[in-house]
Protein backbone atom coordinates (compact mmCIF):
# COMPACT_ATOMS: atom_id res chain seq x y z
CA UNK A 1 0.00 0.00 0.00
CA UNK A 2 2.95 2.48 -0.30
CA UNK A 3 3.04 5.47 -0.73
CA UNK A 4 0.06 5.91 1.39
CA UNK A 5 1.14 3.50 4.29
CA UNK A 6 4.57 3.69 5.37
CA UNK A 7 6.95 0.98 6.96
CA UNK A 8 6.97 1.08 10.92
CA UNK A 9 4.05 3.48 11.25
CA UNK A 10 0.99 2.42 13.54
CA UNK A 11 -2.34 1.92 12.50
CA UNK A 12 -5.68 1.09 13.66
CA UNK A 13 -7.86 -1.44 12.68
CA UNK A 14 -11.90 -0.81 13.30
CA UNK A 15 -14.45 -3.52 13.33
CA UNK A 16 -16.12 -2.76 9.66
CA UNK A 17 -19.59 -2.71 9.27
CA UNK A 18 -20.08 -3.97 6.00
CA UNK A 19 -23.35 -1.97 4.53
CA UNK A 20 -20.85 1.38 4.76
CA UNK A 21 -17.63 0.31 3.44
CA UNK A 22 -17.26 2.45 0.39
CA UNK A 23 -14.61 2.47 -2.61
CA UNK A 24 -11.92 4.24 -1.45
CA UNK A 25 -11.72 2.43 2.24
CA UNK A 26 -8.82 0.59 3.14
CA UNK A 27 -9.74 -2.68 4.17
CA UNK A 28 -8.01 -5.44 6.29
CA UNK A 29 -8.91 -9.27 5.31
CA UNK A 30 -7.68 -12.58 5.25
CA UNK A 31 -7.16 -14.62 1.84
CA UNK A 32 -6.23 -18.57 2.99
CA UNK A 33 -3.37 -17.42 5.62
CA UNK A 34 -2.09 -14.16 3.88
CA UNK A 35 -3.12 -10.87 5.83
CA UNK A 36 -3.98 -8.24 2.87
CA UNK A 37 -4.47 -4.74 3.48
CA UNK A 38 -6.06 -2.91 0.35
CA UNK A 39 -7.87 -0.40 -0.68
CA UNK A 40 -11.94 -1.08 -2.02
CA UNK A 41 -11.93 -0.86 -5.81
CA UNK A 42 -15.52 -1.46 -6.46
CA UNK A 43 -18.69 -2.47 -4.67
CA UNK A 44 -20.72 -4.99 -5.54
CA UNK A 45 -24.14 -4.95 -3.88
CA UNK A 46 -26.46 -8.03 -4.78
CA UNK A 47 -30.28 -8.30 -4.92
CA UNK A 48 -29.97 -10.96 -2.01
CA UNK A 49 -28.42 -8.34 0.39
CA UNK A 50 -25.13 -9.96 0.03
CA UNK A 51 -22.02 -7.36 -0.50
CA UNK A 52 -18.91 -8.30 -2.03
CA UNK A 53 -15.71 -6.63 -3.19
CA UNK A 54 -13.04 -5.54 -5.39
CA UNK A 55 -10.16 -4.24 -4.07
CA UNK A 56 -6.64 -3.20 -5.29
CA UNK A 57 -3.43 -2.01 -3.76
CA UNK A 58 -2.22 1.49 -4.18
CA UNK A 59 0.90 0.57 -6.01
CA UNK A 60 -0.83 -2.18 -7.92
CA UNK A 61 -2.10 -1.58 -11.69
CA UNK A 62 -4.57 -4.13 -11.70
CA UNK A 63 -7.37 -4.41 -9.10
CA UNK A 64 -6.86 -8.38 -7.60
CA UNK A 65 -8.67 -11.06 -9.06
CA UNK A 66 -10.18 -12.30 -5.69
CA UNK A 67 -13.80 -10.99 -4.52
CA UNK A 68 -13.40 -10.13 -1.10
CA UNK A 69 -16.01 -11.58 1.27
CA UNK A 70 -18.10 -10.59 4.26
CA UNK A 71 -16.12 -13.79 6.36
CA UNK A 72 -13.19 -12.63 4.85
CA UNK A 73 -12.78 -9.07 6.12
CA UNK A 74 -11.00 -8.37 9.35
CA UNK A 75 -11.70 -4.59 9.60
CA UNK A 76 -11.16 -1.73 8.63
CA UNK A 77 -8.02 0.34 8.48
CA UNK A 78 -7.56 4.09 10.05
CA UNK A 79 -4.86 5.91 9.74
CA UNK A 80 -4.30 8.36 12.37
Amino acid sequence: MLPTLQENEKYEIDKAKMDTLKVGDIIVFKDNNKIICHRIYKVFRMKSGNIFFQTKGDNCIEPDTIVVTKDMIIGKLRIN
